[in-house]
């Protein structure tokens, strides 16, 4: 599963939209519209099922129109079987003011001004601030003709809601939502298994820089030589990064747990490990490139020390943790372990970390799961 990420003065922070207020009840996500002509045509999408051609516009996000979050609907949707999905590059915006009633006429409008390839179109919305968190998730579907769909608004009251935003307050889990909603008021089929590799889920892999088929060998070798060999080696602890900062005394509790969970010899770098990782909405493309820094860091000053760890660790002020990535590397620079948890893995729920050192809690634990 993947993550939706954005930084500001190297902090991470909701992406939310902030969208106008809506009210009324007219596209509240009803099996059976009151209109008879709009239930003929949610009866017409509902038959095409899986086979759907949907061109997804980019989100509304931060006021601002996301196609990265595009993509990430377009791979969930993928996932869930979907097969003839398209994004589009120019985005719909709600003229200020726009009602809730108002908004299908709008998108219907937009669609008509911009036909679309495909015989349906999706538009999604997520409403809220990074101070309060998601207050809506919203969607509508129009055909080809800009006509109404289907569209849908969740809230914190719904149980729809509790179970995904609640649980994960960003864009990710705001796309999870709109994703199931789609699925449950589609009636679609179960997703298949084991799910297929389409052309979104190619296309993540590739913005995110994920490694090749003989880098993942290779870390897998180098994963079984640790599992005999960290007892007795050399393990030099980075700086921890703590919202893109580097935090020293993070690193020693590190290096004081690992030792004793592991019985091997931790100490703190004298120099940290400083490097700026640009902002992406793709949290997978952070994490590589955080790891390719490190490898070429360490390729040009080899460690005295025959492993190096490094602990990244997004902490929302007040807030929940963000994410907890960590890397080992060998003496050579090349990579052992790269790692990453959120929300929706289970080690993550089981520590469920709400402060840096909860954070180390669930390396140690992740570490060891390497190791056995």
């Amino acid at each position: 599963m993947l993550w939706l990420l954005v930084r500001q003065s190297r902090t991470r922070v909701l992406v939310l939209a902030v969208g106008v207020a809506l009210s009324g009840a007219c596209a509240a996500g009803q099996d059976t519209p009151a209109d008879p002509a709009q239930q003929k045509r949610l009866e017409k999408l509902r038959a095409d099922g899986v086979k759907v051609a949907l061109t997804i516009l980019p989100a509304i996000v931060m006021e601002k129109p996301m196609p990265q979050v595009a993509d990430v609907l377009g791979l969930l949707l993928e996932k869930d079987g979907l097969e003839n999905l398209e994004t589009a590059q120019s985005a719909f915006t709600p003229p200020e003011g726009t009602t809730w009633e108002q908004l299908p006429a709008a998108l219907g409008e937009f669609v008509r001004q911009n036909p679309p390839a495909t015989g349906y179109v999706l538009f999604s919305e997520f409403v809220g601030t990074p101070q309060t968190g998601p207050k809506e998730v919203r969607f509508v579907i129009v055909d080809k003709a800009g006509a109404l769909v289907l569209a849908d608004r969740q809230t914190p009251a719904d149980s729809d809601f509790k179970k995904t935003v609640a649980e994960d307050p960003d864009p990710m889990g705001c796309s999870v939502l709109v994703s199931q909603r789609i699925h449950k008021l589609l009636k679609l089929p179960p997703a298949p298994e084991p799910e297929r590799e389409g052309k979104f889920a190619k296309l993540w892999a590739q913005k995110s820089g994920t490694p090749t088929d003989e880098e993942r060998a290779a870390m897998k070798k180098a994963q079984e030589q640790l599992k005999t060999a960290l007892r007795s080696s050399k393990l030099l602890v980075l700086p921890t990064r703590v919202n893109g900062e580097v935090n020293a005394e993070q690193a020693q509790a590190l290096a004081t747990a690992v030792s004793k969970k592991f019985g091997c010899q931790a100490r703190v770098a004298d120099t940290p490990f400083k490097v700026e990782i640009a902002p992406n909405a793709n949290e997978q493309k952070v994490l590589w490139d955080l790891a390719r820094a490190l490898r070429a860091h360490l390729r040009q000053n080899r460690p005295e020390a025959d492993y190096v760890l490094l602990a990244d660790y997004a902490l929302r002020p007040g807030g929940p943790v963000g994410f907890v990535h960590f890397f080992v590397c060998n003496q050579a620079g090349e990579w052992v372990i790269v790692d990453f948890q959120n929300s929706v893995w289970d080690d993550f729920k089981q520590i469920d970390p709400k402060s840096a050192e909860d954070c180390d809690r669930l390396v140690v634990r992740r570490l060891a799961g390497y190791l056995q």
